[in-house]
């Protein structure tokens, strides 16, 4: 934590035109020159011992006054400077939405050899002191062909709350489907948006649930065993604040999962769906991400806002 208050304040002075390392250095430049006159003012003077000890402790006593003066302002900048970024925080915490929270979140995904997966989401959620959330919207996003027929992309085999289920079929919206540009990745796929909606049924006297939600999706890794491309990502966006997320990501019927040798990151974090890369929490979720028995990647930082992509590859197992 120290060292972010001293880059803070380093940052905070570059900003106001004045450089900690120059102060300083202007500091032990002044009481090096006044020591050096001071002892050169006395021996001219035919100044006695007891006289040029007394010069030179005074000079002293002035340059560790000023340098303490320089430091208790650099102290003293920096404290202002954090107590700006946590008047700053506080508003933006202000702004975040806090009415559903996820406590767990468990997403198990099963890929067959043909490339059709099965994603199965476990999550635990609480809503916030006093208020009432009687639904919880849960995104669902799938590739698509653009010649075959609409919405057939995914569909939903469960949906139930502590226990209870309830009809899939109703539970499933429609948003939109759209085309990205610029990437070769995804120009010959369609992206099929949907939501699911859950009825958590969260309330003053009742606040944590549990919800299962589980999703087919037909082809949607098809290309990871292609011969040119050899490799896909599994996407995690949290759009709910979230404290714990576990993803495990296995194959099935001889196929082998694990991470992709090419990536830059095992397991890559951006914001703005993806717009921004942010290196830093790349970094830090990369090295929880392991491969065992699949591709295991478990986070208990707090979180919201962020896309995180797993980049896999796959082995077509002998037998």
């Amino acid at each position: 934590m120290s060292t972010v208050h001293a880059k803070d304040s380093a940052e905070q002075l570059r900003r106001t035109g004045i450089s900690p390392a120059l102060a300083s250095f202007a500091t032990g430049a002044s009481t090096t020159i006044l020591t050096i006159a001071a002892t050169l003012v006395s021996l001219r003077s035919d100044a006695s011992r007891e006289s040029l000890f007394l010069v030179l402790s005074w000079t002293m006593y002035a340059s560790a006054a000023c340098t303490a003066i320089v430091f208790g302002w650099i102290l003293l900048d920096s404290i202002r400077h954090s107590l700006r970024e946590l008047s700053h925080l506080s508003e933006l915490e202000a702004h975040v939405p806090r009415l559903i929270r996820f406590r767990r979140r468990l997403e198990q995904v099963q890929i067959s050899i043909d490339g059709d997966a099965l994603i199965r989401y476990e999550c635990e959620v609480e809503s916030a002191p006093g208020a009432s959330a009687p639904w919880l919207t849960f995104p669902i996003l799938c590739g698509a062909d653009p010649d075959g027929p609409e919405w057939q992309s995914f569909s939903i085999k469960e949906v139930s709350v502590d226990g209870v289920e309830f009809d899939p079929a109703l539970a499933l919206t429609k948003k939109a489907r759209s085309r990205i540009l610029n990437n070769p990745r995804f120009e010959h796929i369609v992206l099929e948006e949907g939501a699911v909606r859950v009825p958590i049924s969260l309330e003053p006297n009742r606040r944590r649930c549990t919800f299962v939600i589980e999703v087919e999706m037909a082809r949607m890794y098809a290309s990871i065993l292609n011969a040119d491309l050899q490799e896909d990502s599994y996407f995690a966006d949290i759009a709910y604040i979230t404290d714990e997320i576990s993803v495990h990501i296995k194959g099935v019927d001889n196929l082998r999962l694990f991470c992709s040798s090419r990536a830059d990151y095992r397991v890559q974090a951006s914001q703005f769906s993806g717009e921004l890369l942010d290196t830093t929490e790349s970094h830090l979720q990369s090295a929880s991400c392991s491969m065992s028995r699949g591709v295991q990647w478990r986070s208990t930082s707090a979180k919201i806002g962020y896309r995180y992509e797993i980049p896999i590859s796959a082995q077509r197992l002998a037998g």
